[in-house]
């Protein structure tokens, strides 16, 4: 949801945010990864590339935290229900660790296309 919002306002701020609200704000987050650097300055990140296979990553754990499906447990089973939440936890866990990385490797990668080192990973420290 982070790289969401990055991506909006990265956009909305160099093309304005009713072409943003009208043409681009619908697309799945690998989408935004490639369009939006070409929009903005002309050059994209390729699809072969680790940002994108990480963005595409991040983007699945995101879907299957904020859309899992919920599990019946009967009273007696407490300790189903407590092993089913300890999953849920390891997952965000390693979600939100993976999305950490993948963050900084999104504004890096950005920075390079941009042809600076530090504006967009500043953001992230």
């Amino acid at each position: 949801m982070c790289l969401e919002a990055f991506f909006y306002d990265y956009a909305a701020s160099k093309i304005g945010d009713s072409y943003v609200q009208k043409h681009l704000d619908r697309l799945d987050l690998p989408s935004k990864l490639l369009i939006l650097p070409r929009l903005v300055c002309g050059e994209s990140i390729t699809k072969d590339s680790n940002v994108f296979a990480g963005v595409k990553r991040l983007n699945k754990e995101r879907n299957n935290l904020v859309h899992f499906k919920s599990k019946h447990f009967e009273t007696a089973d407490l300790k189903g229900a407590d092993d089913f939440h300890n999953m849920l936890n390891q997952k965000f866990r390693a979600a939100l660790e993976d999305g950490i990385e993948v963050i900084h490797a999104v504004m890096k990668a950005i920075d390079k296309l941009h042809g600076t080192d530090h504006f967009f990973k500043r953001v992230c420290t």
